[in-house]
């Protein structure tokens, strides 16, 4: 069987989340006997593919554009369209169902699948193939405590860095953020308000990918938690991380946060996001919103917590609870080795060639 995957750079960084979603397709793929894989950036005219030399064509880059060429370059092989973030308004669910539903009829051999059930449903679309984000399990992976001087020098190899030495010593508890310092996945006021209910720090690692917020938004921050008295609990670093170093990251800190809000997307997570896959696989409990497909992936007291950040206790509850039951580092893991690893994905990607053979 002969497969062609049309992604994005399948190298580092890993600072978006197709990027990641495209590398662990290749992954999954390659686990499958008998398949010769091929993988393109481009499917402009100027590339030199033949177009009946695939089965099955994985178009992982976003927009109408690939898709269309995919369509008309392979005309024997089926198109697989991965649909990885939700609508980011009425208008837009709207117009991409038309476009879909147009397409279908004229090509027959497109196959719309999903990355979850929240993203078809976005766009009123049935969720018939869901292809969740994949995990490599064998990566992401607890490990036995990662030392202080090695998570310093991690956060010390940055340009713009605040208070690194806060995360020194004892504490309740360290809590982790990581991605765009942007209103909707990271709410700072909400998230720092609730931290100060709390007796834990938190490190917040800023994406520095996408031309997001900088060392304005940094400091914007320090003064608020300044001005909430929690100065001494909060470092924030601007950073691209290594798989490696997320890792380490991960395992380091007790729970993992990813606060997002519920309002229209600066940068569109794919859908559910890869850092709180990622942290879950590394048998850490996450604390996110009440949002996105988190409501049916996360169950309070088992796997994690999905809270409403603006009530006060919410966050202090989860935290203890994350903290204190190891059951629930158990669960978070076993939640992603079920429904999210490579294998599961490989699996899954096998029953669709069989079905449309």
């Amino acid at each position: 069987m002969k497969i062609l995957l049309a992604t994005y750079d399948l190298c580092p960084p890993w600072d978006s989340g197709h990027k990641v979603y495209g590398k662990g397709l290749l992954d999954s793929i390659k686990m499958i006997e008998d398949v010769d894989i091929t993988t393109v950036k481009s499917l402009n005219n100027g590339t030199n593919l033949l177009e009946d030399r695939y089965d099955y064509v994985h178009v992982v880059l976003a927009g109408s554009e690939p898709l269309t060429k995919a369509l008309r370059t392979f005309k024997k092989a089926r198109v697989i369209k991965h649909i990885l973030t939700p609508s980011i308004g009425y208008r837009s669910s709207v117009s991409t169902k038309i476009y879909y539903a147009i397409v279908q009829m004229v090509q027959s051999r497109l196959i719309r699948c999903f990355s979850s059930d929240f993203v078809a449903n976005s766009y009123f679309m049935n969720a018939d193939l869901i292809i969740p984000p994949p995990i490599d399990t064998t990566v992401f992976v607890g490990s036995p405590k990662v030392e202080e001087d090695e998570i310093i020098s991690i956060l010390e190899n940055c340009s713009v860095k605040v208070g690194v030495g806060n995360i020194k010593g004892n504490s309740n508890s360290l809590i982790l953020f990581s991605g765009p310092l942007t209103a909707d996945r990271f709410p700072y006021q909400i998230v720092l308000r609730a931290i100060s209910n709390t007796r834990s720090k938190i490190l917040i690692i800023g994406r520095t990918s996408n031309n997001g917020p900088g060392q304005e938004k940094v400091q914007e921050i320090i003064n608020y938690a300044r001005k909430l008295n929690i100065e001494n609990r909060v470092t924030i670093v601007l950073k691209s991380l290594s798989e490696e170093e997320k890792v380490k990251l991960i395992n380091y800190c007790d729970a993992v946060i990813q606060p997002f809000a519920k309002y229209t997307q600066q940068f569109v997570a794919v859908d559910p996001p890869f850092f709180l896959l990622e942290s879950m696989a590394c048998g850490k409990p996450v604390i996110t919103s009440k949002t996105y497909s988190f409501e049916h992936l996360i169950t309070n007291g088992s796997n994690g917590y999905a809270i409403d950040w603006k009530n006060p206790g919410e966050l202090d509850i989860a935290i203890t609870d994350c903290v204190a039951n190891r059951q629930m580092a158990a669960a978070a893991r076993t939640t992603i080795t079920q429904n999210f690893s490579l294998q599961h994905v490989s699996k899954k990607l096998k029953g669709i060639y069989n079905d449309y053979q």
